[in-house]
């Protein structure tokens, strides 16, 4: 019998939240690496955990992390990386969504306008360029950070 590898679950804006996240450890802010916790006793050569078991570690933090094993590097930091876990997933929140329907232009769905409303706006009224998300509500005609 062949067992097959499981597959991981991926979340490439997720894991672009994580990086977006101070340090652990530190605080640091720039250079922060996404690291996955495997669940404990999941730990095998080449495995790797759902994006969703990330936290976010400076480049110094995640090498330490890796050269002590997570036992020693929870204990010498007073983490509990399960409990951290949880606190980003409960953080995070999903703001724009492409959608492309047969014949129509892209839209992006923005679901946290300080009108209340989802609105579903072409790309001209979304500006994704920096770190901040900002787009024209249709309500008010105003540029909004979305939350």
């Amino acid at each position: 019998m062949i067992l097959e590898k499981p597959k991981r679950e991926k979340d490439a804006a997720y894991l672009e939240f994580i990086r977006q996240q101070p340090c652990l450890v530190c605080g640091e802010t720039e250079g922060i690496d996404a690291h996955h916790v495997l669940e404990r006793g999941q730990g095998k050569v080449g495995s790797k955990a759902d994006d969703r078991r990330s936290v976010s570690l400076c480049r110094e933090a995640h090498q330490q992390y890796h050269q002590l094993g997570r036992a020693r590097f929870e204990e010498m930091h007073g983490l509990d990386l399960e409990v951290e876990i949880q606190r980003l997933n409960r953080l995070y929140r999903p703001i724009a969504k492409q959608k492309r329907e047969p014949g129509i232009k892209a839209r992006v769905e923005i679901s946290h306008c300080p009108c209340r409303k989802v609105h579903k706006l072409p790309p001209s009224k979304v500006d994704v360029s920096g770190a901040v998300v900002r787009f024209q509500c249709p309500k008010t005609n105003e540029w909004q950070e979305a939350k």
